[in-house]
């Protein structure tokens, strides 16, 4: 048996609750969290060829990749400054890996123990 409908009133809350729903669904999504910019494809390049990637280059890459994402205000992607920093580590760039590490426990506290060890394994200032 059909249900019935007592009043107008209900009619109207109904076609009010479609609409929402309806409009609801037709809402932009906003723009990715984080601009990965080249860094999933380096790391791609890496599994897929290994010891095919410069470490120099891979670098500047992020290096690049991270001043252009500051400078466009967007979020850098959590572990990118680690991977330059553990670049800039092989390259003697001591205490530019310290600061990128340090970075990376601010802006991503959950890892503050995983950063943390990274930097007593890097030994003493």
């Amino acid at each position: 048996m059909p249900v019935k409908l007592h009043s107008a009133m209900h009619v109207k809350h109904l076609i009010a609750i479609i609409l929402a729903i309806m409009v609801s669904g037709c809402v932009t999504p906003d723009p990715d969290l984080y601009r990965w910019g080249g860094y999933e494809d380096m790391i791609y390049a890496g599994y897929k060829n290994p010891g095919t990637s410069d470490a120099i280059s891979d670098a500047q890459l992020l290096a690049a990749d991270l001043e252009r994402t500051e400078s466009e205000g967007r979020q850098v992607p959590p572990g990118v400054r680690v991977h330059l920093g553990y670049l800039y580590f092989n390259q003697g760039r001591e205490d530019e890996a310290r600061a990128l590490l340090e970075a990376e426990k601010e802006v991503f506290p959950a890892s503050t123990v995983f950063i943390d060890r990274l930097l007593s394994s890097m030994g003493p200032r």
